[in-house]
Formats: C-alpha cells, structure tokens, sequence
C-alpha cells in the first residue's frame, strides 16, 4: 500500500472513530436529560401527592372539629331549653304523661315480653321517648315500655321538664291530682351527703321529704314575696329535702348553724343547691328559705353554685 492511500485510509478511521465518540457523547447527553426530566416529573408528582394527601385530612378535620362545635352548642341549647327529641328512646325522663287506659307495662318490645307491673288510669307516669307506638316510660323508678296509645300529654305548662328536672315554678305547675314520690337518686345522693356531714362531725335530719296535695303548707302576709302554693312547691317535686336539726328550735336561723353553714358550702358536692335563696326573691318569686334544697345532679349544682343561679335562671 502506498503512503498517500495508507494515509487516506487513517484519516477515514479517525474520523470514524470521532463519529462514533460524538454518537456516545450524544447518547450519553440524552439518557441525563431522560434521566433528569423523569425525576423531577417523580419529585413535581410526589409533592402534588402528598400536598393533595395533606391537605384533605386538614380540610376532613377542620370540618369535623367546626361541626362537632356546632353540634356541641347546638346539645347546650336544646338541654337547656328542654327541646329534646321525643320520637326516640332517652336514658333519662324527658316528661310526663297521663295514663288514661288500665294498661301493663312491659320489660320489652318482644314476643312473648316479662310484665312489670300495672298502671291504672289517672295515674302520671315519667315518659323517655317513643318510638313505633311505644313508649319508654319509669314508674316508681322501674324503666319498661307500654304502648303509646293509653298516654295522653299533660298540659303545656304542668310538669315541664329540663334537663332531667322536674321543675315547680311560678309559671310551672304540679297538677293536684299529682302524687308525688321521692327519686330514687336524690335519696342515694342525700344519705351520701349526710355521711360526708358525720365525718366532719355534725348531725342532720329532715323535716319532710315532700309533701301531698292535701297538705296545709306554709302561708304569709307578704304578697309581694308569698310561699309556693300547693300547686308551685318544690316538695312536690320527689326531688326535694326540707333539713332540720335535731333537738333544736324550729325558729332558729338555720342558715347561720353549722349545719346550715357546711350544707351550704358543700351540698352542690352532692347534687343539691338551695331552691329559694335570699336575695334572689324578685326571680324565683317567692320568699327565701334556706331549709329546702333540690337534686338536679352534680354537674349542673356545680355550675349553679359557681355562677350563684337559681333553677329559674339556669332552667330558663
């Protein structure tokens, strides 16, 4: 092979080898931007993904903690103003009805249900809600169902319920015909109370528990601040205890003993709050006692001491 060809085939080589080099160099350049593009395209859809993953829950969340206030304010509202739902079961007494038909009631709504007892005609009984022609009733504290059509409602403003409360106010009545029976839970609470009064060393007793329809009760020349009539007096209510101290005088200030001093101090402890206190004559309407005190539960004594409310202002 002479020089000027073995030169020329050289060149050829060399440059074949350029080519090539510049094809790799090309392909390399093109698999980096691949390579690249594709994770920035994985990092830009991540971050979409977890800023989506984010923020649903914060909006679920957000949302859920607005309706659980809402609902919160909405649960104060109805307790306070007794609108309780009626077509269904409660726990607790949301009223009264009239039984109007000798019926039985029922442990159950089942074939074949165990009996509880009887209620007669005329008889009140303490209504839980109602549901397909039952109703969840409580007479003389046992809980059972009877059928809804043997109850008749009692008038608007007798026997008005909040709360679980039975109230006996100037504008709520107890009908005469009504008769009365201490609650089972004021009277665990009440005995509790008077241990807790032993162990600090003082002695209590009751003067009455409540009282009948028949009974003569209290009367006063005050017109301006009368005691509750028959129809209005919180003995009615099953849920109310009159104190007094043994081997005492009956005329004596019970507010300034030391019994009157520690239940007024501690009674909300226990469920009770004294029912007409003075100073606050102009809003229960009746002259103050400081003898009698109602059950409405530890809870709601507790924020009425706290706030120094009567049943009128927190039961309005």
């Amino acid at each position: 092979m002479s020089d000027i060809r073995r030169n020329q085939f050289l060149r050829k080589k060399i440059k074949e080898k350029k080519k090539k080099q510049e094809r790799r160099i090309l392909v390399a350049l093109g698999l980096v931007v691949t390579i690249t593009s594709s994770i920035a395209l994985i990092s830009l859809s991540n971050t979409k993904n977890v800023n989506a993953d984010t923020a649903q829950p914060i909006t679920i969340q957000e949302t859920r903690s607005e309706t659980k206030n809402e609902t919160e304010k909405e649960s104060v509202k109805t307790e306070k103003s007794g609108a309780v739902d009626t077509k269904k079961f409660n726990d607790k007494i949301i009223g009264y009805k009239k039984v109007v038909e000798d019926s039985t009631v029922l442990e159950t709504i089942s074939e074949n249900p165990k009996r509880l007892y009887d209620v007669v005609a005329g008889e009140y009984i303490e209504f839980l809600g109602e549901e397909n022609g039952w109703s969840k009733v409580s007479y003389k504290d046992i809980v059972g169902y009877i059928e809804s059509s043997v109850l008749e409602d009692t008038k608007e403003n007798e026997l008005k319920v909040v709360d679980g409360v039975l109230l006996a106010t100037k504008n709520f009545t107890i009908p005469t015909d009504f008769k009365t029976r201490f609650n089972v839970e004021a009277e665990n609470a009440m005995m509790v109370m008077f241990e807790a009064m032993k162990r600090d060393g003082l002695e209590i007793s009751l003067s009455r528990k409540y009282i009948e329809s028949d009974e003569n009760i209290e009367e006063n020349a005050d017109t301006k601040y009368p005691f509750p009539n028959i129809e209005q007096h919180e003995l009615r209510t099953g849920r109310s205890i009159e104190f007094s101290i043994p081997n005492s005088a009956t005329a004596i200030n019970f507010e300034d003993t030391a019994q009157g001093k520690w239940i007024k101090n501690n009674s909300y402890k226990f469920g009770f709050v004294q029912r007409y206190p003075s100073g606050k004559e102009n809003i229960t309407g009746f002259i103050e006692n400081d003898r009698i005190y109602t059950y409405v539960g530890s809870e709601i004594a507790t924020e009425m001491h706290k706030n120094n409310l009567t049943m009128e202002e927190y039961f309005r």
